[in-house]
């Protein structure tokens, strides 16, 4: 299991709108309660795979994260342990002041909060956190992926508001405060076959604005974020090259980038659900459904609301998947209970998928359920072919399933 540095934080509300004010300046704090307690673990736990470092991986970090992240170039490192003994219960602001280090989404859906029923993309992540004289709070943070598929950012990132309310005594919403922040693209980002990197800013409502760098590098995720108000972009430009240098990182879009590139835009390519198209639209009964078909060639044909499929030909005919939503007397935990078994897998978000067998045409066809009800009973039963001597259409196929995303919000 990946270790996470989340802890329960404590919202402190301040401002600090000069990157080099040194009053009226939000800090990096802990408290202690002595408190003893005893850590949970669920007995059934989703099997990861097997991790093994890649050597492009192991040349870039040392195999030692820690080690690692600890180049990077800021002063004053916090740490909220310091003062406790091992019996001590220690809370702190971090995840208030970056909510969104760390969080990210695999290719096949899973995100990085590891569960019983889904497995993370994340072997083993660490953070810094400091109170930089110069930049504020800051955050260096640094995982190692099972595989080399890339991770996702989201752009909304809810604050914690039980913490707020053990600081303030209210939400941060009956204080005028949203409860979420949101992060823009800048025109800094980047694909290559080596790398995927985007610089992002926002605005925190208990910080500032800040800039996130996120940079994936095969196996290795690397993130920072520091404030960076719109009047020092030049400052912030040069800060985010110097870091890359101490990290050993060679990222041709920081270098390459002018001060006018971190300015806001209002691009979402980078993020996880600009890789879906709407299928079909939510309503009082049926959660939204949504495929991840960007830069695929599937297109999309409607017959009704309930029944469309998703479709491209290949080379010896045709990858298909068609799609139907029927009414169920089933619950949702009834319908999870009931798929479990040798005939389905179970992959994320409840989606039950079978293999594909042969018929006499040579067609593979499978069959996949997931449940999409709100109240009501909704099931939506897919059936997916491919002739049968084109198995990446299958693995395509299979990808497309696992994939779906059904919101039920």
């Amino acid at each position: 299991m990946h270790t996470h540095s989340a802890v329960s934080a404590i919202i402190r509300a301040a401002r600090n709108n000069s990157l080099h004010m040194k009053k009226q300046t939000l800090l990096l704090f802990a408290f202690i309660i002595p408190l003893a307690i005893t850590a949970c673990s669920n007995d059934e736990e989703f099997e990861q795979p097997e991790f093994e470092l890649s050597a492009e991986a192991e040349d870039l970090t040392g195999g030692y994260l820690s080690g690692w992240i600890a180049d990077a170039p800021f002063d004053e490192l916090f740490d909220p342990y310091a003062d406790a003994d091992s019996d001590q219960l220690v809370f702190d602001n971090t995840s208030a002041l970056f909510p969104y280090i760390g969080q990210f989404i695999g290719n096949d859906g899973a995100d990085t909060e590891y569960s019983s029923d889904e497995p993370s993309p994340v072997y083993q992540d660490t953070a810094d956190y400091y109170n930089d004289p110069d930049w504020g709070p800051v955050a260096v943070y640094a995982a190692f992926l099972y595989e080399t598929d890339p991770v996702w950012l989201e752009d909304f990132h809810t604050i914690n508001t039980v913490a707020n309310r053990m600081a303030h005594g209210s939400t941060l919403s009956g204080r005028g405060r949203p409860k979420y922040l949101r992060l823009h693209q800048t025109g800094i980002k980047g694909t290559k076959e080596r790398y995927r990197t985007a610089v992002y800013r926002g605005y925190n409502p208990l910080s500032g604005s800040f800039l996130l760098a996120f940079h994936q590098q095969g196996q290795v995720v690397f993130e920072t974020a520091f404030r960076c108000p719109a009047r020092v972009l030049t400052a912030c430009l040069d800060k985010l090259n110097d870091i890359a240098e101490q990290m050993g990182l060679d990222v041709p879009e920081w270098q390459q980038a002018e001060a006018e590139d971190l300015e806001k835009t209002d691009a979402e390519d980078t993020f996880w659900d600009a890789q879906f198209e709407t299928l079909r639209e939510g309503d009082d009964d049926t959660a939204a459904i949504a495929a991840r078909t960007v830069d695929s060639d599937y297109a999309l044909q409607m017959e009704d609301e309930d029944h469309f499929r998703l479709s491209r030909e290949v080379d010896s005919g045709k990858a298909m998947l068609e799609f139907r939503v029927k009414d169920t007397n089933q619950s949702r935990e009834a319908f999870v209970e009931n798929a479990q078994g040798l005939e389905y897998w179970r992959y994320p978000n409840n989606i039950f998928l079978t293999a594909a067998d042969a018929a006499d045409d040579g067609v593979m066809t499978g069959r996949a359920r997931v449940h999409v009800g709100r109240e009501s009973g909704r099931v939506l039963e897919i059936v997916y072919r491919y002739p049968g001597d084109d198995e990446q259409a299958g693995d395509e196929l299979r990808a497309l399933i696992t994939s779906l995303q059904i919101d039920k919000s």
